[in-house]
């Protein structure tokens, strides 16, 4: 099950994952981005994180992953029950 303790190579590489966090972080990443992008998991900055979890990765302020939007994230992959493809949690 893909959770906010899923590592985000394997969020980002999962089209339903992806668009939870993407859709929750819509608004910060057209704002990093100055109106470029508005896919949070397509900046590739993220690439450096890949090996992190959404929770480890919201730890860091240059994340812009607020508190509110973390929480909006967490409840959104529980109500999804999405299955994870890569069970071997490397």
């Amino acid at each position: 099950m893909i959770t906010v303790d899923t590592k985000m190579k394997d969020i980002v590489a999962n089209p339903a994952a992806a668009k939870i966090v993407n859709d929750a972080m819509r608004e910060i990443a057209l704002k990093e981005s100055g109106g470029t992008q508005e896919n949070y998991t397509e900046d590739p900055r993220l690439s450096l994180a890949f090996n992190m979890t959404l929770r480890a990765l919201a730890g860091f302020p240059q994340s812009f992953i607020t508190p509110e939007v973390f929480e909006q994230m967490e409840e959104a992959f529980e109500a999804a029950e999405i299955e994870d493809d890569d069970d071997d949690d490397d």
